[in-house]
């Protein structure tokens, strides 16, 4: 196990011994069970153990990814010095307004603002300006109405744009009376008779020299505007003000005060911690999925293999038997060859009908009598054809080896079919899952032919 994660391995596996009483329901015996067939050795030796290493790996992962899109979290929000700037540059003409999200600190407070600043392009000639200009004024009562459908009766908020054509035409408004809209056409939170309250809005639609002025009258109801929002309209205004200035600038200087209060800009950074934060959760998640599906896959690996090696069990079986040896022997002289082949060899893979076989041998060694012991061989390779071996050997112990050689290389024909059938089972998977590379290469070959072709006609 990584050093990194054996922390918290051993702390999951404290709390688990401590706090979670041992369950014996059947589906935690069957993962006993599982765990002890694929031989998983000292990564998992008891359920408890299992889960502990699932539940530590992805402890391990979620506590350093945490830790680490803390770390980027702050140093991203840093830097205000090297992010802090004084001018905005200006869109090219005809390019439409461009709006870029700021931060603002405002002297004496803690916390800074983001403000959405809208930038003007630069100066159009008269007669670009006049047609602009003229556009707007036709489309200004659809420009506003919002979700209402008629100026006639407005029951939600209107939208009092400040700009329109990309931002190359701005909008001031002016209602009456006072205290009903805002700047941007919310209902401020008032007492309104049944019959509405009629407010005339004033619009002066400007592009840089050139202006018009449009009059209109809606009756609406209330809404309310926070104190955030105020502060936000004096800073919004305050930077219009500094973008009607100098509109042949390639650059908009940003206003140093608002309200008698200094302002300090800086350009916005974006917060990176949430998404690492959910990029670690999701990694944790799939460190604590990997082991049971590693646990799946050694299964389907030892079963595969259970089935390939039934057939040469046999034959090894009936040819020792046939040359005097008894099952018990059998057994001993199977189980001795293949540990000894297995320390000679130093390889690591495992065979697990063998495993099974020498783990029969401590059974017979401990006592335990003949017959249980073919029987829980069979059980323990969670396989039909070896349940029925099992049976077999434990049945013919009283009869003798002379017809259980016969009976073994029939089952020893038949499993080498089931071998036959699995190896082409194999073979076909393989097959499909090299048929998308395959038509890769076809549709790569195919360009390379027919691109030069196409480019010479």
């Amino acid at each position: 196990m990584n050093r990194a994660v054996w922390p918290f391995y051993r702390l999951c596996l404290y709390l688990l011994r401590r706090f979670w009483r041992r369950q014996t329901d059947e589906k935690t015996r069957q993962l006993a069970f599982r765990l002890r067939a694929v031989r998983a050795g000292d990564a998992w030796k008891e359920p408890e153990e299992y889960y502990a290493r699932r539940a530590g790996a992805a402890l391990g992962v979620l506590v350093y990814g945490l830790c680490a899109a803390a770390a980027i979290g702050l140093l991203t929000g840093s830097g205000w010095e090297e992010r802090r700037i004084t001018a905005v540059e200006r869109p090219e003409a005809g390019a439409g307004s461009m709006e870029t999200e700021l931060e603002v600190r405002v002297e004496g407070e803690e916390q800074s603002r983001r403000v959405v600043v809208s930038v003007s392009p630069r100066k159009l000639t008269d007669a670009q300006a006049e047609v602009l200009l003229k556009k707007a004024a036709q489309n200004l009562e659809k420009e506003i109405l919002g979700a209402n459908q008629s100026l006639a009766e407005v029951r939600t908020d209107l939208s009092l744009t400040t700009s329109m054509e990309n931002g190359t035409v701005t909008l001031d408004w002016i209602s009456e009376p006072l205290g009903v809209l805002d700047y941007a056409g919310a209902i401020y939170d008032q007492e309104i008779p049944e019959s509405g309250i009629a407010v005339t809005l004033t619009c002066t639609l400007k592009c840089q020299e050139k202006e018009r002025t449009r009059v209109l009258t809606v009756r609406i109801l209330p809404p309310l505007r926070s104190k955030e929002e105020q502060e936000i309209e004096a800073l919004e205004k305050a930077v219009r003000e500094a973008n009607g200035q100098a509109p042949e600038a390639e650059a908009v200087t940003l206003p140093e005060e608002s309200g008698g209060k200094i302002l300090s800009w800086g350009s916005a950074s974006e917060p990176v911690f949430g998404g690492l934060a959910a990029l670690t959760a999701a990694a944790a998640a799939a460190v604590y999925l990997r082991d049971e599906k590693k646990l799946e896959r050694l299964l389907q690996y030892r079963q595969r293999q259970l089935i390939m090696d039934y057939p040469a069990l046999l034959y090894r079986m009936a040819m020792l038997l046939g040359a005097g040896l008894t099952i018990r022997a059998v057994f001993f002289r199977l189980g001795k060859e293949y540990s000894q082949e297995k320390e000679k060899s130093g390889d690591k893979t495992l065979r697990y009908v063998y495993e099974e076989i020498v783990t029969s041998c401590f059974e017979l060694k401990n006592g335990v009598g003949e017959a249980r012991v073919y029987e829980n061989f069979g059980r323990r390779c969670q396989e039909a054809r070896y349940r029925r071996l099992g049976n077999l050997l434990s049945q013919n112990l009283k009869k003798g080896s002379e017809g259980l050689i016969s009976l073994l290389e029939s089952e020893a024909e038949a499993g080498m079919e089931e071998r036959r059938q699995q190896a082409r089972k194999l073979g076909e998977e393989a097959g499909t899952k090299l048929l998308l590379p395959m038509m890769l290469m076809l549709i790569l070959v195919m360009g390379i032919l027919i691109v030069p072709a196409i480019l010479n006609l």
